[in-house]
């Protein structure tokens, strides 16, 4: 591995096709190398465009190809977004935290990387964040277990109208329907209830005491909280600018911070699979003149794609501000106008490593995704 990252910084200097502006604010460049290597990049000038999150189906959960959610957004370039549960009921719930605007598709109740930004992104975070929900009921604080997960009889779970239809618990939760701020109706036997579009539904098992507490007409309240890791060099008005974020999209690992190149890479619960094997790559982060650039790491006969430490020497060129990665492998996908503009890393459903295969073909199967970033034209009315 070791030999593979010198080469990488001993190598010639990349082949640059001629960059394209293909928006007001937008410019892509095709970035090649011997070793090989082939990189997509688009810089982007946040005052020129709309920097977005969104959720697969525009639901809580389920999986949709990227190339279909571009079409719907109208998007001008479309990247892939957080790693995601690949399968069972709550198949597409993102791994970290997804906001956008007043929706929370999802929240991460340990420290998990994140990338947030208010509408005309003056302000950009870029952190680990923890993001806690607090829920009162007639002024007595509930505690959760879990918000937009699996309902289950030994935990406390909170659910938004984003997440989905209904619960999709089974028959033996209790529900508690919540509309315009108060307790509307208490269901003790049949689970899976709609969501009110303006409440929640809390739902916990038969035996929590919780059953006999909770009574029709009371007050509740439900607030989100969001904790940044604090380094020393951080003050607290710096992190309380999260709260003033709009929209907040996960990911993992943190590959740059304040400048500085970040080398943990162990502690987001990514396997070894992941760190280790030279994948195709995306990445999001910011520069120092206030430019964001959207970056993918092609896996694919012309480009060998990159381990997680290969990948954190590549973007040292870029001169990040601060940086995200993103998922890869065959995730991956840069759109860009409707069109795909990297070779998509593809892979069987099953994923042992003797099933890994790089195509060669540059239009193949998408992977259906959870989320993903998206530009969009200046002044879109949709988010």
């Amino acid at each position: 591995m070791f030999r593979y990252i010198f080469c990488f910084l001993f190598l010639p200097a990349y082949i640059v096709a001629s960059p394209k502006q293909i928006a007001p604010g937008v410019v892509y460049e095709k970035l090649s190398q011997k070793g090989p290597l082939v990189i997509h990049t688009i810089k982007v000038d946040p005052k020129m465009v709309a920097l977005r999150p969104v959720h697969a189906l525009d639901d809580g959960i389920g999986r949709e190809i990227l190339s279909s959610i571009a079409y719907r957004y109208g998007s001008i370039v479309a990247l892939n977004g957080d790693f995601f549960q690949m399968r069972g009921a709550l198949a597409g719930s993102p791994r970290g935290t997804l906001k956008q605007q007043d929706d929370w598709f999802s929240i991460t109740q340990k420290p998990y990387p994140a990338l947030g930004w208010n509408k005309d992104a003056s302000i950009v975070l870029c952190d680990k964040i923890t993001t806690t929900v607090h829920l009162t009921i007639n002024g007595e604080e509930i505690p959760l277990d879990a918000f937009n997960r699996t309902a289950h009889p030994d935990k406390v779970t909170l659910f938004s109208p984003i997440f989905h239809r209904t619960t999709l618990s089974p028959p033996e939760q209790v529900e508690v329907i919540i509309q315009n701020g108060r307790v509307v109706a208490i269901d003790k036997k049949n689970g899976g209830n709609k969501i009110p579009e303006d409440g929640y539904v809390l739902s916990f098992g038969q035996k929590n005491p919780l059953i006999s507490r909770i009574q029709l007409k009371d007050k509740v309240k439900v607030n989100f909280f969001i904790e940044p890791m604090l380094t020393l060099t951080q003050s607290v008005l710096e992190a309380q600018k999260w709260a003033y974020c709009d929209f907040i999209i996960s990911g993992a690992p943190l590959l740059v911070k304040g400048g500085i190149t970040q080398n943990d890479f162990e502690s987001d619960g990514l396997s070894q699979d992941i760190l280790t094997l030279r994948r195709a790559r995306s990445v999001v982060g910011t520069l120092e003149d206030g430019s964001w650039l959207f970056l993918l790491v092609e896996a694919s006969p012309k480009s060998l794609g990159a381990t997680m430490n290969e990948l954190a020497q590549i973007i040292t060129q870029f001169h990040f501000k601060q940086a995200l990665n993103f998922d890869g492998g065959a995730s991956s996908e840069l759109i860009i106008n409707g069109k795909i503009k990297n070779r998509i890393e593809q892979e069987s459903d099953n994923t042992s490593k003797s099933k890994h295969e790089i195509t060669n073909q540059p239009f193949v199967k998408e992977r259906a995704i959870a989320d993903a970033i998206l530009i969009l034209p200046k002044g879109t009315s949709r988010l």
